[in-house]
């Protein structure tokens, strides 16, 4: 065994006994007379072929020729490994088979047969399909041609052919008519005889430019952006295009009054194409348009012009803006905004204060100089509002109102003596009396009157005494300046007294309700506040004698202190006030800190932000005290504002939910121009920009502004390796979950909290909660997965996850804004 086929071999036999003697070798034995060649193998040949096929092979070792078969029928031999069967007339394929003849004739088996294909008939393309005419400058042609292995050489009109295949795509195409030749070629090599040919009619004109206008609406809902379109095609177009970015806004004939919306942008704009029947584009055109301004300006800023009367107020607003102006419910014409707005109407009708602290510096027998405190016109009050509309008709919130008072200020004093007007008003508090008797009792009082004759009432009397000294008479001094005093504590009088040529015998003191002291000084108390005067008279041995008359102010009430209750950062104006004797001294104390005394007419007091405790002291010039202790909020901070918004769809809106607070109040909370409520549900556009404001009572202002993102959308839960019934849902039983069990465990969680079913997680679960259990026994009532009792009940199993992916193969993750 092991012989080489065709091969000859020395064979030679040695015989060895049971010792292991070995004898001679035999004669040798020649089989080479006997060799049979190898069996051919590898044939080849051309297949198909139109020509007489000519089949090879490799040589065969010791062959000396070769026997040549097609279909069984042998055709010759051949002293080389190749064969031209230039005989072959029949087309088909036929089958070859070569044996080789050895040294000795003898053939070896005939080799595997190898098939050829002999062809000789043209190939004949068939259309398929083509472009419709008219067409563009391009043009296609779909065409095949029976056989494997066939190509295709195509031609445009008289241009060379040129290698091509289906389908055949044409550019460059002129306008006009044009004939498309195609001819194949089979695999054997025959070609077609006659070309496949294709006229088509083309159009590469393009229409001219369509026409395209746009106008932006005021009345599209908050967070939209919508226009009114229009577009007409011109010349031979038939099909109109508008889009704006990659969205297809409208695809068809002319439209006069379209209505687009969409998620509100500063700007927009719509670009328009017109097509002829053969796809032929037009230059596009373009046209833009700007949101228009639905955003509220801020309420107009007043101040009252000082010292002006009638009053003026300044109108501070935006740009371009109008402003209404309003006092109390009436409203005020403002010719223009650019200088203060004088209202005509705010009269004052409120008369100015009653005249105080009348007194007689000068005094004689016959004339006297009568004078008194200034009288202060503290006006009428009035409040005013503004409200601001923009040049798109955006109309502001209200203004704080704006306290003022139209002040005309005191012009003129009445004197009465004895109740009757002496001579005319007087622009000054002083009157010089002239024409008294001597030695005789005058009741003077003022009235005093502004500027638009407002009269107060008459002030307290005051009891003049004119002097009736005679020659050498003693004089009273020094008594000329108001005495202050509490009620109830006995203030010193004292006379000052310069003798005449007699000794003095008498000092009388005089009160208006009859009392008398005698004595250089005296002491006397009052049981009430009020002016009272008092007169001291002087009288000689001789009978000689003077008098002068002097006012004691009773002040019992302390001064009036006011702190705001609430109040911004910086230096607080405290109103500090005392109606008869004056504020003498202020004292502070914040929290536990020093006390600290304030000065100036009005004293302000420094606050650091927080809620503090603020005691104030405010002593009069007499000793009345004022003590106010108050816990007092500073707040320079905005409001807290917090947006939430759900799951953003692909609709073009989105609820969010805002919860707007400050610890002392809100006086407005305006999202994108437009008043809400402090706990609102807004609906607001996907995409797009929005600004939340809110305004507490102090002004603190506190803006949010963000943007709504589309969220991503869930995956569906479902997966075959859980779906079946072989017990692979899952409980609870408080273990880790990994793999795709974990995978479907967060999945089904992030779908309960888009349903509603769990509050949003901190993180991604990894366990089957007591929670989650709950929240899949509601889910399985409310959709009827399972109930008490059922062996899935608690369970996430095929029913829980076909039914979720049903109720949120369009939700999206939840988010939140804030």
């Amino acid at each position: 065994t092991g012989l080489r086929r065709g091969v000859a071999h020395l064979v030679q036999v040695i015989a060895i006994d049971g010792a292991g003697n070995e004898s001679e070798p035999s004669a040798e034995l020649s089989a080479g007379e006997d060799l049979i060649p190898a069996r051919p193998a590898g044939l080849a040949a051309a297949t198909p072929t139109n020509a007489a096929p000519i089949v090879t092979w490799p040589a065969v070792e010791d062959a000396e020729s070769y026997l040549v078969r097609r279909d069984g029928e042998e055709l010759g031999s051949v002293t080389e490994p190749r064969f031209v069967d230039d005989a072959l007339a029949d087309e088909g394929e036929h089958a070859y088979t070569v044996a080789a003849v050895g040294p000795a004739g003898k053939p070896s088996p005939w080799s595997e047969p190898l098939a050829v294909v002999y062809d000789v008939t043209p190939p004949d393309t068939e259309l398929l399909a083509r472009t419709p005419d008219p067409t563009r400058a391009t043009a296609s042609v779909e065409f095949r041609a029976p056989g494997a292995g066939t190509t295709f050489r195509c031609a445009v009109d008289d241009a060379a052919a040129t290698t091509c295949t289906s389908p055949w795509n044409i550019s460059g195409l002129t306008t006009g008519e044009h004939v498309l030749a195609v001819t194949a070629t089979d695999a054997a090599g025959n070609v077609e005889d006659e070309p496949l040919r294709v006229v088509v009619e083309t159009d590469a004109d393009a229409p001219a430019a369509p026409t395209l206008t746009a106008e932006a609406l005021r009345d599209a809902p908050e967070g939209v952006l919508r226009a009114r379109l229009a577009a007409a095609p011109t010349d031979d177009a038939t099909r109109i295009v508008i889009s704006t970015g990659d969205r297809i806004v409208h695809d068809g004939a002319a439209v006069s009054d379209l209505l687009d919306a969409s998620p509100l942008a500063p700007e927009i704009t719509y670009v328009a194409v017109a097509y002829d029947v053969a796809g032929n584009a037009s230059p596009a055109v373009s046209a833009t348009v700007e949101a228009p301004d639905r955003v509220a300006p801020e309420p107009p800023t007043l101040s009252q012009v000082a010292g002006a009367y009638p009053v003026a107020i300044r109108i501070a607003t935006e740009a371009g803006a109008t402003v209404a102006l309003h006092r109390g419910s009436a409203d005020v014409a403002v010719p223009g905004i650019a200088d203060p707005v004088v209202d005509e109407d705010a009269v004052d009708a409120t008369p100015p204060a009653v005249p105080t602290t009348l007194r007689a510096p000068t005094l004689a027998t016959t004339t006297a100089t009568v004078i008194w405190n200034a009288s202060v016109d503290a006006g009428t009050p009035f409040g005013y509002t503004a409200v601001a509309t923009d040049a798109a008709g955006n109309a502001s919130a209200a203004s704080p109102e704006l306290a003022v008072r139209a002040t005309s200020g005191t012009a003129t004093y009445r004197v009465l003596v004895d109740g009757v007007q002496r001579g005319e008003p007087v622009t000054e508090p002083r009157i010089a009396l002239t024409g008294l008797e001597p030695g005789t009792d005058y009741q003077v009082r003022v009235i005093a009157v502004d500027v638009e004759g407002n009269a107060s009432a008459p002030s307290t009397a005051f009891v003049l005494h004119t002097d009736d000294t005679e020659p050498g008479a003693p004089v009273v001094q020094g008594m000329t300046r108001p005495v202050w005093t509490r009620t109830n504590v006995a203030v010193r009088l004292t006379a000052k007294v310069k003798p005449g040529t007699a000794p003095v015998r008498t000092v009388v003191w005089r009160f208006l309700n009859g009392d008398t002291l005698q004595g250089v000084t005296v002491k006397r108390s009052f049981a009430k506040p009020g002016s009272y005067p008092v007169q001291v008279k002087v009288t000689d041995a001789a009978a000689r004698a003077s008098s002068l008359w002097t006012l004691v102010i009773v002040d019992g009430t302390a001064p009036t202190v006011d702190l705001p209750a609430l109040v911004r950062p910086g230096a607080v104006q405290l109103a500090i006030a005392d109606d008869r004797s004056g504020v003498a001294s202020v004292v502070a104390r914040i929290g536990e800190g020093p006390a600290r005394r304030l000065t100036g007419r009005r004293p302000a007091l420094r606050l650091a932000e927080g809620r503090q405790r603020v005691r104030i002291t405010a002593t009069d010039r007499v000793g009345n005290v004022r003590t106010i202790d108050r816990q007092v909020v500073v707040d320079g901070s905005g409001p807290t504002i917090i947006a939430t918004a759900p799951a953003a769809p692909r609709a073009e809106l989105a609820e969010v939910r805002l919860d707007v607070s400050d610890p002392i109040g809100l006086t407005s909370v305006v999202v994108d121009g437009r008043a809400v409520r402090r706990d609102a549900t807004v609906r607001l556009a996907v995409g797009a920009a929005h600004r939340i404001e809110a305004v507490d009572r102090l002004g603190n202002r506190r803006v949010l502004a963000f943007t709504l993102d589309e969220g991503e959308l869930l995956e569906p839960v479902t997966d075959p390796a859980l779906d079946g019934v072989r017990g692979d849902q899952l409980w609870y039983d408080g273990r880790r979950q990994t793999g795709m069990r974990l995978w479907l465990l967060r999945a089904v969680v992030d779908r309960f909290v888009v349903l509603g079913y769990l509050p949003a997680p901190a993180e991604a679960p990894v366990r089957y909660t007591p929670e989650i259990e709950e929240a899949v026994k509601r889910f399985h009532v409310a959709y009827r997965c399972s109930g008490p009792g059922k062996a899935d009940w608690g369970t996430i199993g095929p029913c829980t996850k076909a039914t979720l992916d049903r109720l949120t193969v369009d939700a999206e993750r939840r988010y939140r804004a804030g």
